[in-house]
């Protein structure tokens, strides 16, 4: 899965999505540091839409989607939230 993963990261951040500006694989811990089978990808647009759905119609996206359907990864729905990222306070 980890392969799978890497290689949609590759894609959202080559030349072909010029419109995804970052693109970051996490994998959810247990407290004692186990690895478990929940990611968590964090995604930056140059947009709240148009880098989106570049994204989602993207080969790399297609296939990690294909990929993750045929080995039955996906056991629950996925959750798509959308966040506005504050400002860095002064450390004043």
């Amino acid at each position: 899965m980890a392969a799978i993963m890497a290689a949609a990261q590759a894609s959202a951040l080559s030349d072909a999505e010029p419109n995804t500006l970052g693109y970051r694989v996490t994998r959810v811990l247990e407290a004692n540091g186990k690895p478990t089978s929940t990611f968590i990808i964090i995604e930056e647009y140059n947009g709240p839409k148009i880098g989106l759905v570049e994204h989602t119609q993207s080969a790399g996206t297609k296939a990690m989607m294909k990929a993750f359907k045929d080995e039955g990864i996906l056991a629950e729905k996925s959750v798509l939230t959308f966040c506005d990222e504050l400002p860095p306070k002064s450390k004043l």
